[in-house]
C-alpha cells in the first residue's frame, strides 16, 4: 500500500517494474482465495486500481511504454509470453474482478490465465461480454503522475510524475514531462529504455538521461543530477506539477511543468502543455521555458528502431518500412530562430540489447521566456497531410485553448478525470 499511490500507480517510477509488482500479486493474491486466506479490502482496491493502470498504458496492439527501468523479470514466465506486454495479466484480473473492460483490454485468454485460473476461470472469463461500451478511453493518474491519451488507435502516455522512489531515483529515469506516441498499429516516438545495469556509469546514465527522453533540456544540463558511485540514485531536482488535466470525448489537455532547471544561474522552469484533438486526431506539443536570462533550449524526439526519418525544411517525416503504411509529421508552429536536426541514438526494447535509431533535436537560443510549439499529426497513409493546413490546425488548437484554459492563469494543480 505505502509503495502504491491511492490512483494505482507504482512508486518505482517505471511501466515493466509496475508490471512485475501485478504479475507477483496475482498468484498471491489466487492462493489466498483458494487456501480461504483473508485479504484485506484495501489491499483489493489498490490491486484493481493498479489493473486499471495497466490498462491506461497498453496501447493498442497490446505492448506497453518503457517508462523507467526494465529488466524482463516474470514470477512466473508460463507459455513463453512475450515480456513487451502486459495483457496477460488483464485477462486474469478480468476474472477475479469480474471486469468486462479488462477482458476487451486483454486480447485473449491466454497460457497464462489458464495455468492460474484453470478451466473454471476460462468460463467466468466466456461469460463476461465487453460490449462497445468497454472501449479503453483516456484516463489521468493524478497521484501517480501518468496519463493516457486514447482514441481508437491513436495513443500516447505522458509522464509527470518524480523521477521514482520518490525522488531518489532507483528505478525511475530523468523523464519528467516525456511520452510515448503510438498511431495506426505503430509506436512512432518511443522511450530509449534501459539497456543494463551491469554496465560502466556513463552507459547506464545515457539511457536515464534527460537528452535519451522526448522532453527538453536547458543549456546542457541535466533535469535532475545523478549522484557519482551510484547506478542507481538521482537527486531530487525535477519536482513535477501538474496544472491542468482534462479529457473529454473531443480532446484530452494535459499541463505540467517541473522544477529541474530552477538550480540554474539563471533558473528556468520547463512547461509543457500537450493538446489532443480527437476530431482532427493530432497532437499540438507547447514547451514553454519560463524565466530569463540567455539559455539553449533542445527539445528531443526518439523513433522507434523501426522507424525512418527525413526533413522537410524545419519539418521532420517519420515513416515505417511499409510502403503503404502510416508516417508522423512533426511540424514546427513557429520556425525562426529554430534548427532541428537527426543523429543516431540507440533505443533498448528488453534488456541486455539495444538497437539503433534515429532521434530528432529542434533547437532554439535565446533569451526567456521563449515558448516552441510543434504539431504531431499521425496519418494513415504517407502523403495524407499538407505542411501549412496541419500548422494551421496547430494554430487553431492554441487559439482555443487559450481562450478556455490561459496558461498564465493555470497557478495551481488542477485536474479533471
Amino acid at each position: 500500500i505505502r509503495q502504491v499511490s491511492k490512483d494505482g500507480v507504482g512508486f518505482e517510477g517505471s511501466v515493466p517494474y509496475h508490471g512485475l509488482v501485478v504479475d507477483m500479486l496475482g498468484p498471491t493474491l489466487i492462493l489466498c482465495l483458494r487456501n480461504n486466506i483473508d485479504v484485506p479490502g484495501n489491499v483489493l482496491r489498490r490491486l484493481l486500481l493498479m489493473l486499471e493502470y495497466v490498462m491506461a498504458y497498453t496501447k493498442p496492439d497490446g505492448t506497453f511504454p518503457h517508462i523507467g527501468d526494465q529488466d524482463d523479470g516474470r514470477l512466473l514466465p508460463f507459455g513463453g509470453a512475450s515480456t513487451g506486454t502486459h495483457r496477460p495479466l488483464l485477462a486474469i484480473g478480468a476474472v477475479l474482478f469480474n471486469r468486462s473492460d479488462m477482458k476487451a483490454a486483454s486480447g485473449s485468454w491466454g497460457p497464462e490465465a489458464h495455468w492460474l485460473l484453470g478451466k473454471a476461470g476460462f468460463k467466468a472469463f466466456d461469460r463476461l461480454n465487453p460490449g462497445r461500451e468497454h472501449t479503453a478511453t483516456s484516463k489521468g493518474f493524478l497521484e501517480g503522475g501518468v496519463f493516457g491519451m486514447r482514441d481508437d488507435d491513436l495513443h500516447m502516455v505522458v509522464d509527470c510524475a518524480d523521477v521514482g522512489l520518490r525522488g531518489r531515483g532507483g528505478h525511475g529515469h530523468n523523464d519528467c514531462l516525456s511520452f510515448e506516441l503510438f498511431a495506426y498499429d505503430r509506436t512512432f516516438i518511443t522511450d530509449s529504455g534501459t539497456f543494463r545495469y551491469a554496465v560502466p556509469a556513463e552507459v547506464r546514465n545515457r539511457f536515464r538521461s534527460t537528452a535519451a527522453h522526448n522532453t527538453a533540456m536547458v543549456d546542457g544540463q541535466e533535469m535532475a543530477r545523478f549522484i557519482s558511485g551510484t547506478h542507481w540514485r538521482i537527486h531530487d531536482d525535477a519536482k513535477p506539477t501538474l496544472h491542468l488535466w482534462y479529457t473529454s470525448a473531443e480532446a484530452d489537455v494535459f499541463d505540467g511543468s517541473h522544477s529541474g532547471f530552477l538550480r540554474l544561474p539563471e533558473p528556468i522552469r520547463h512547461r509543457r502543455r500537450i493538446i489532443f484533438d480527437k476530431r482532427q486526431r493530432m497532437w499540438m506539443l507547447e514547451d514553454r521555458f519560463l524565466g530569463s536570462g540567455h539559455h539553449t533550449y533542445e527539445v528531443f524526439f526518439h523513433f522507434a528502431p523501426t522507424v525512418g526519418c527525413h526533413l522537410g525544411g524545419d519539418s521532420l517525416v517519420a515513416e515505417t518500412q511499409d510502403p503503404d503504411g502510416p508516417n508522423l509529421a512533426i511540424i514546427p508552429l513557429e520556425t525562426e530562430g529554430l534548427r532541428v536536426g537527426i543523429r543516431p541514438g540507440w533505443v533498448s526494447t528488453r534488456y541486455g540489447a539495444r538497437e539503433e535509431a534515429p532521434v530528432a533535436c529542434y533547437t532554439a537560443v535565446g533569451e526567456a521566456p521563449l515558448t516552441m510549439r510543434f504539431c504531431l499529426f499521425p496519418s494513415p497513409a504517407k502523403s495524407g497531410y499538407d505542411v501549412e493546413e496541419v500548422r494551421c490546425r496547430g494554430w487553431e488548437l492554441v487559439e482555443e485553448w487559450t481562450e478556455k484554459a490561459p496558461v498564465t492563469q493555470l497557478a495551481g494543480t488542477t485536474g479533471h478525470a
